[in-house]
Order: structure tokens, then C-alpha cells, then sequence
């Protein structure tokens, strides 16, 4: 029997390409906001989960314990529901 798979989890990486700014600009805090504000909108508004990652993020990855040496980005990540098989199994049964 086919397994079947009605989501799929998605990742984007948005690169923000700032890395010429002036030291004194607090990218990193504009980008996150007070108290990650920013980032909390993103994920209320659209369900993603929203990190700020590569160099100068202040993000440790877990699987090297160290900040990434990428470019500063955003990791998008979100599960997508493919609806057209959802109605095609619902109408099964």
C-alpha cells in the first residue's frame, strides 16, 4: 500500500544582503525587532516559522554548535497542505 502525503514542509532561506552596513547599524536587532516583534508578525500572520541565521544572527545550529559562517538570512520554514489530495481522499470515504 501507497503511503500517501497530504503535507509537505517547506524551507526558504532569504538572503538579506546587508553586509556592507555600517557597524553602528544594529541589523540584527532592526531585522528580529523589540523582543523579536518581527519575527512573532511573520509567524502570526503567515504560520511560518521565522529565524534569523547565518553570520552575525547570534543563531547556534544545532548540528555544529557554532554560528553558521553563511550569509545573514532568514529561514522560512512551513508546512504546506496539498489540498487537492485532502479532497480527493475526503470524497473517498
Amino acid at each position: 500500500m501507497q503511503k500517501i502525503t497530504f503535507f509537505s514542509h517547506l524551507q526558504e532561506k532569504v538572503l538579506i544582503g546587508l553586509e556592507h552596513a555600517p557597524p553602528t547599524f544594529d541589523l540584527r536587532n532592526k531585522l528580529i525587532g523589540q523582543g523579536g516583534a518581527n519575527l512573532h508578525y511573520i509567524r502570526n500572520e503567515t504560520g511560518a516559522m521565522v529565524t534569523l541565521r547565518g553570520k552575525g544572527s547570534g543563531f547556534i545550529e544545532p548540528t555544529t554548535g557554532a554560528e553558521s559562517m553563511e550569509p545573514l538570512h532568514l529561514c522560512v520554514e512551513y508546512v504546506c497542505v496539498n489540498k487537492q489530495l485532502v479532497s480527493i481522499f475526503l470524497k473517498k470515504q
